[in-house]
């Protein structure tokens, strides 16, 4: 057959095994890419499908899931559906709303910023996707609930200011409240990102708890051991 298509000038195409992977996730998880699609943000869809996939897999009813940095909501509606069916699950949403973040980012942010209240538009999106009833949002900055935050989360995700000092003190601050076992997903680890790269690198250096168990694309996941 080789032989036979060779003598008609077919050319066997080949697809790298990652790629098809990549699709055979996409397909497996249509309807979170088109959920993370729908909303203006900053993921990819593998990174969408991974916080997914972390929010599903929290086993203990009463799941608690916080989100530091939720824009207008594309990582927001991802991770509540996650939650979606399981008993007692908040995910606690904590953004200032209102387009500040570092330097390199604010140009960008205010490009991409939607006309009237961001913290409208993330209502919006969350009612759109019928997971409010998940959601409680805690409008301000991130250092400003960490002391007085009670509840062990299982999950933590991490894209607020990506400045060094910001995302370490966000690193610091709330990490401590990942319960034994938990996990920490840090957004735009990556050369061209600083802050959340260096911050990532000496959490896990200094802090023998915490490992590493996957990065997707600039989605760093690091676990709590018990």
């Amino acid at each position: 057959m080789d032989d036979a298509m060779a003598a008609a000038g077919v050319r066997r195409s080949w697809v790298p095994l990652d790629r098809i992977k990549h699709l055979l996730l996409r397909l497996r998880y249509a309807s979170v890419v088109r959920a993370s699609r729908s909303v203006e943000g900053w993921l990819s869809d593998r990174e969408a499908i991974a916080l997914y996939r972390l929010a599903r897999a929290i086993p203990r009813r009463d799941a608690v899931v916080v989100e530091l940095g939720s824009w207008v909501g594309k990582s927001s509606v991802v991770l509540a559906l996650g939650l979606r069916g399981k008993s007692g699950a908040t995910l606690y949403c904590v953004d200032p709303f209102n387009a500040d973040g570092d330097a390199e980012s604010r140009a960008d942010y205010a490009a991409r910023a939607p006309t009237g209240s961001l913290q409208d538009a993330f209502l919006r999106n969350i009612e759109r996707h019928r997971v409010a009833d998940i959601v409680r949002v805690l409008p301000g900055y991130s250092h400003a609930y960490a002391a007085t935050f009670d509840r062990p989360a299982d999950l933590l995700f991490v894209d607020a200011n990506h400045d060094y000092d910001a995302v370490r003190r966000d690193l610091t601050e709330w990490g401590r409240h990942v319960r034994a076992g938990g996990v920490l997903a840090l957004h735009d680890v990556a050369d061209y990102c600083d802050g959340p790269r260096r911050a990532a690198a000496e959490l896990l250096a200094a802090a023998p708890e915490w490992r590493q168990v996957a990065q997707i694309d600039t989605l760093l996941v690091i676990q709590r051991g018990g």
